[in-house]
């Protein structure tokens, strides 16, 4: 085993670099079709938003996720990391920076991603770890 090949993992302190979107993104998977990157951005309910730029796909989050809100570099990361398809995730405070309406869209994508893995969540939000312990224990 390779454990970079099985556990994946979303720090709090992320990183996005200088590049555009797409390219930030495909770090995860650089095989990635442009549909697959649109199917992640909805997942972590940044489609509409990267569709109302300009730019799209091109834009640039800025190094460290400068030109971005918090919660929207947390999700480009997270996007990033789903990507790469890995069966265990840990995820470090993946909801913060995001409204009641974002984190259960977000909650929901990890659960139909996760289906057939493992899904670690530490969170200081115990809503939400509620939530996740149901969904998982309801499948």
């Amino acid at each position: 085993w390779d454990l970079r090949d099985v556990i994946g993992y979303l720090p709090q302190d992320i990183d996005i670099f200088n590049l555009s979107l797409a390219a930030n993104l495909r770090l995860g998977n650089p095989q990635a079709s442009d549909q697959q990157l649109w199917q992640v951005l909805t997942d972590v309910a940044l489609a509409d938003w990267v569709r109302a730029h300009p730019q799209q796909l091109q834009l640039r989050p800025g190094e460290l996720g400068s030109a971005v809100s918090g919660g929207q570099a947390r999700r480009i990361a997270l996007a990033r990391l789903l990507l790469a398809e890995r069966p265990v995730l840990l995820l470090d405070e993946p909801f913060a920076g995001l409204d009641a309406v974002t984190r259960e869209q977000v909650m929901a994508a990890l659960g139909r991603r996760q289906r057939q893995g493992l899904l670690i969540i530490v969170s200081h939000q115990p809503v939400m770890a509620e939530r996740l312990c149901a969904v998982r224990i309801g499948d």
